[in-house]
């Protein structure tokens, strides 16, 4: 190509048309709720068959809600039905506070849009095999409804799984199974005995040691594994619940820092993880107000759109090349160049990426900004990590490049390669 060619971002601007400061949003998964088909013969409904409900007190999931049981400011009506407000009033019983999902399907038949059934019907209030085939990532919890109320189940990231309810239920005839996405991934307090290593704030993610390994996700693909996690292979901490080591840590499969794997937490049933305890600090050795958002924003992997629909505001302070234009979040071009393939363009500033090992953005003083909004992961295969938005890395020879003919997509964290920040 000859040297005077001009680039895309050349010829917008020679023509007026980048104009001022744009980003792209898109929302989040679009919520579908599918409508029943009651097959030939009709399911029997129940709907005056009581279901003595379990998920008030201090519950755990899998638990039933039950007609006129109040949850917060929410009282479930006569029918005990699963919609949002009555699921994420219990959701905020049980899980947290704030809890905030988004029904993806319902049915109770196969083909009941991506929700999949073995038996092909679900009837009897007993044990059934379900299947997800759509796009999402993030799911969280079924809801089964059945008489005057409904179960609540987790699901912890899983696509498949068989679900039993006949003790949940009383065994009722089920009227419909509902899947529900969740928006922010929240905490499981784990208190800190002793800390070994750095960088632990309040709220850091957590993975269980088990066996001498962690569970740990590819940096690119998100593929899950086990790696080797001693003594030498980076932070991790003594508790009364065991051993546990810091998520987001750059690792090899066979335990070295700074590989193409990074430590990442197994997703309890109840759609938490495992994080380090804000509370007693000064005992353990981190300092107070450094802490870390208790709920976070799950993201799409492989995703340019943010799930809040918001842009980035990640302060970069290093250049982020990527073959982008214009960027995804609106960031300043500053610079572009003919690779004599490709051009790649160069941003900084505010939103031009992000690639923090608490995967929280920062502001122009490199301060953490507040708000789960600021804070990200990504969930696959039923694992969680700090999510990042940047371009792919090739982690080998440390210490790695920034593949900078990629797109700028949200993938887990790569602590081993300095990118934005």
């Amino acid at each position: 190509m000859s040297t005077n060619t001009m680039s895309p971002a050349a010829t917008a601007l020679s023509t007026g048309g980048r104009g001022g400061r744009r980003w792209l949003s898109i929302a989040p998964i679009v919520a579908v709720l599918i409508a029943v088909t009651v097959p030939s013969g009709g399911v029997a409904r129940g709907s005056d068959a009581t279901v003595v409900g379990s998920c008030l007190g201090t519950p755990s999931v899998p638990c039933s809600a039950s007609a006129g049981q109040t949850y917060g400011a929410v009282t479930l009506g006569a029918d005990g039905n699963d919609d949002e407000t009555s699921v994420e009033a219990v959701l905020s019983q049980v899980v947290g506070p704030g809890a905030d999902v988004t029904a993806l399907a319902s049915g109770v038949t196969t083909d009941s849009g991506d929700l999949d059934f073995t038996p092909d019907t679900v009837t009897g209030g007993q044990r059934f095999d379900w299947s997800y085939h759509g796009p999402a990532q993030n799911l969280a919890f079924l809801t089964i409804k059945a008489g005057t109320g409904f179960a609540v189940v987790g699901i912890a990231g899983s696509t498949s799984g068989g679900v039993d309810v006949s003790t949940l239920l009383g065994g009722h005839d089920i009227s419909h199974v509902s899947l529900w996405a969740t928006t922010t991934s929240q905490t499981e307090p784990v208190m800190a005995k002793v800390l070994h290593g750095k960088d632990f704030l309040g709220n850091s993610r957590l993975a269980r040691i088990d066996d001498g390994t962690v569970p740990c996700l590819h940096v690119e693909t998100a593929a899950p594994a086990r790696c080797v996690f001693t003594r030498t292979s980076g932070s991790w901490l003594d508790s009364g619940k065991g051993r546990f080591a810091k998520v987001g840590q750059a690792i090899t499969l066979d335990g070295k820092p700074g590989g193409e794997y990074v430590v990442a937490a197994k997703i309890n049933p109840d759609g938490t993880v495992p994080a380090l305890d804000p509370a007693g600090h000064d005992d353990t050795g981190v300092p107070a107000g450094t802490e870390l958002g208790q709920a976070c924003v799950v993201e799409t992997s492989a995703s340019p759109y943010n799930a809040t629909g918001q842009p980035l505001v990640n302060y970069a302070t290093r250049e982020v090349g990527t073959r982008d234009y214009p960027h995804p979040d609106g960031a300043q071009l500053i610079r572009e160049e003919w690779n004599g393939t490709v051009w790649i363009y160069y941003y900084i500033g505010q939103g031009a990426g992000l690639n923090d090992s608490n995967g929280t953005e920062r502001d122009a003083n490199g301060v953490y900004l507040p708000g789960s909004a600021r804070c990200h992961i990504i969930w696959s295969s039923g694992y969680e990590v700090w999510g990042a938005k940047r371009p792919s890395t090739r982690s080998f020879p440390a210490p790695g490049v920034v593949m900078t003919t990629t797109r700028i997509l949200w993938r887990p964290v790569n602590d081993a390669v300095q990118i934005a920040n």
